[in-house]
């Protein structure tokens, strides 16, 4: 038979003392409430007892017992050394001695490295109504944000209290010093947003730009819609320069602006074409170079929402003449994919109004590389214009891609795709699943169709029914030069916003 060593029996008495303030503090109260005196003698002398110093002297002296006898592990009685400070630390608390209250820290940093969440949590509320009640408002802060991660609730019925609590003490504090910045590091906590990232391509080669996307989420329970946030930096183990989001004041649009701005896409330096797909062997295009071009003729995509045709959905009002415009959409284009000369590129409309803001502009820079497809075949003159068609369906990752960032449009935008007939059906399909209205809105010749995809199924409906007659007063327009224009010049080189995802996905 194996007896323990004296610290139990002084924790036994520690918590033993505890209940017994709990009844005196129960018999206490209904005395109050039954505004009755109790003369009973064992009460009376109750009332002169020092609970709290019988409670800490015995916590005291079980903690110095269970560290002189316990093993070195933290296995098996170990683990009841912390959990006896927690309990004097609380018993300070409870008797009005907050500045006592310090072994919080100390034992903090033990949950939080083991994740014993379940002793973590009441830890956090006492020792954050003891820095309340001292008035300590960057330990205030720093514990009511760690609360927030475990979805502590200052005050249980409510789930909005601890962001509330934060709120008031932010604006109603006057912290230590106003020189420094307060940063709570909260690496061993909880974090209170969720953060996932995806790469939009399942592979990437060492040394080009692979395009990522990071979601920031509230946590599920955890309430934050009052806590303003002005910036997010994101931070790379390597030698990257940080990504800081800003929050713009009073933006209604755009309400994000990012710094700094993406890498380009690097390019092939015998092709030209962008080098994701290139094997390391070589350019595969590098026996069927077309003839160089003149790099004034040649545009690029500044970014990738160059794939949006925004319709206005509102009836708006047309300054120039005065009077409400159309119910019908007010945006009118060409779709094709020409080979332009290499002389005069080809033009193509993208508004149908002076007003109207070309929704996604291309821009020219003399510095980048020419954007050039396949050369043609040696049989065909080089410089001949023809109707470019695609000889193969988009992948299922292609399509997952497009229909992700087609659902990222506004409701008020429509994305057009110029797809062969062959896969058409399947591509309508799949898009309804996906929550996207789509149609087929016109064929370019026997092999090529122009499908219409948006969130607004009224919308996607308006676009396949406009006007031919509306069509070719606007391109007489155009070569008026009544109407601003989007260009890109090259040898076959996709035209126009229509095709642009085309040019994306197959260049």
């Amino acid at each position: 038979m194996s007896t323990q060593h004296p610290g139990f029996y002084y924790y036994m008495a520690a918590r033993c003392t505890e209940r017994r303030r709990e009844r005196f503090l129960a018999a206490l109260d209904a005395e109050a409430k039954q505004h009755l005196t109790m003369t009973a003698p064992g009460f009376s002398n109750e009332k002169k007892v020092e609970h709290h110093a019988i409670i800490l002297e015995l916590y005291t002296r079980a903690y110095e017992l269970f560290k002189a006898y316990s093993p070195a592990t933290i296995q098996g009685q170990g683990r009841l050394t912390p959990w006896i400070t927690y309990r004097i630390a609380h018993t300070y608390c409870g008797s009005g001695k907050f500045d006592m209250a310090a072994f919080f820290e100390r034992i903090a940093k033990t949950y939080r490295r083991e994740q014993w969440d379940s002793l973590l949590q009441p830890l956090l509320s006492t020792w954050y109504s003891c820095a309340r009640k001292m008035g300590d408002v960057e330990l205030s802060v720093r514990l009511l944000i760690e609360m927030l991660g475990h979805d502590i609730r200052t005050q249980s019925d409510d789930p909005d209290s601890t962001q509330e609590d934060m709120l008031v003490v932010l604006k109603s504090s006057v912290p230590s010093t106003t020189e420094e910045t307060l940063v709570v590091d909260s690496s061993d906590s909880q974090p209170i947003l969720n953060s996932s990232i995806i790469f939009w391509q399942p592979g990437a080669i060492v040394g080009e730009a692979a395009a990522f996307q990071i979601s920031l989420m509230a946590r599920e329970n955890v309430s934050l819609f009052a806590l303003p946030f002005s910036s997010v930096t994101i931070q790379f183990s390597a030698d990257i320069p940080p990504i800081v989001v800003e929050q713009i004041s009073g933006a209604k649009e755009s309400p994000m602006k990012i710094s700094p701005k993406p890498r380009k896409t690097p390019h092939c330096k015998t092709c030209q074409r962008p080098r994701a797909g290139h094997p390391r062997s070589g350019c595969p295009y590098a026996d069927t170079l077309a003839p160089a071009l003149d790099s004034s003729t040649c545009g690029r995509l500044e970014s990738t929402e160059s794939l949006e045709t925004v319709l206005p959905t509102d009836s708006s009002i047309d300054e120039s003449r005065g009077r409400p415009r159309s119910g019908k959409p007010d945006f009118i284009f060409q779709a094709d994919v020409l080979a332009a000369s290499t002389s005069k590129p080809t033009a193509i409309v993208v508004s149908a109004a002076e007003k109207s803001v070309v929704p996604h502009s291309v821009t020219t820079d003399s510095n980048s590389p020419p954007a050039r497809p396949s050369t043609p075949k040696s049989d065909r003159p080089p410089y001949t214009a023809k109707t470019c068609s695609l000889g193969r369906t988009l992948s299922q990752d292609k399509q997952r891609m497009f229909f992700e960032r087609a659902r990222l449009t506004s409701e008020g935008s429509v994305v057009i795709l110029k797809h062969p007939t062959d896969g058409v059906s399947d591509l309508l399909a799949r898009a309804k699943t996906v929550g996207l209205a789509a149609e087929v809105i016109g064929s370019l010749g026997e092999d090529s169709r122009l499908v219409a995809f948006g969130r607004d199924e009224e919308l996607v409906s308006k676009v396949g029914h406009i006007g031919s007659s509306e069509k070719e007063a606007a391109v007489d327009k155009v070569k008026k030069g009544c109407y601003r224009a989007l260009v890109l010049g090259g040898l076959g080189a996709v035209v126009g916003a229509v095709a642009t995802w085309t040019a994306l996905a197959f260049s």
